[in-house]
């Protein structure tokens, strides 16, 4: 479904148009920023603290990409004018003032070899184009990291 700007306040618009503006240089300015490691206290989510049932694993962003269906997003468009649009003006929004966000949750269903995002195509794709090499992900320790092996 398409957004409606008239649905927005006018501080909203003007955010929303900002970040719809941005150009690749711009995003690229941009460093994301992930509760993981010395700043998983920053987290929203305790199920990625160090005790919880979740690993955090470092996979390559370009080939996590390549391998994920992002079921109707575009990892290479930021703002298509799509309703959930406005995830990604908070997600840049945050990372623009240094702030955390908490890593994606990834799984493989047994046997594919598509990478589900249960939790964060928004965070990944917006990850993506600010132009990241890495991303943290959480994968629920039942499953057989090994298994993305391919995608590190």
């Amino acid at each position: 479904m398409k957004i409606d700007l008239n649905d927005l306040t006018t501080e909203q618009q003007v955010r929303y148009l900002r970040v719809k503006e941005m150009s690749m240089d711009d995003l690229h300015k941009i460093e994301p920023k992930w509760a993981v490691g010395e700043n998983q206290t920053k987290c929203s989510e305790p199920k990625f603290l160090q005790d919880s049932d979740y690993s955090i694993i470092e996979l390559n962003l370009s080939k996590l990409i390549s391998a994920t269906n992002f079921i109707g997003l575009n990892p290479n468009e930021l703002i298509t004018d799509d309703s959930n649009d406005f995830r990604y003006v908070k997600i840049i929004e945050r990372w623009e003032k240094g702030l955390f966000i908490d890593p994606p949750s990834v799984y493989m269903k047994n046997n594919d070899d598509k990478v589900i995002i249960s939790d964060g195509r928004h965070r990944t794709i917006a990850a993506y184009l600010t132009g990241a090499q890495i991303i943290p992900v959480a994968v629920h320790k039942s499953f057989n990291i090994d298994r993305m092996e391919h995608l590190r």
